[in-house]
């Protein structure tokens, strides 16, 4: 959203990632990271923790990257 000072276009892509990775159950659509845990028995594990220590540093580090972007423009 900061990039493209228009918040429909993000949002768009996020709605098709999730759509994407919900239809197929997490199937290999895309190569890249996993942001989204299948497990069917929602047990806690050790991946599932590692998954989501990563999501709060990948969050931390675009909120400060998309903080200096915006405090840097000009309106």
């Amino acid at each position: 959203m900061a990039l493209s000072r228009n918040i429909i276009f993000p949002l768009l892509i996020l709605v098709a990632y999730i759509g994407m990775k919900y239809w197929t159950m997490g199937g290999k659509m895309f190569p890249i990271y996993n942001v989204m845990s299948f497990s069917v028995d929602m047990k806690i594990s050790g991946e599932l923790i590692t998954l989501s220590i990563k999501n709060i540093i990948i969050g931390i580090v675009f909120a400060l990257i998309g903080h200096l972007i915006m405090s840097k423009r000009k309106i």
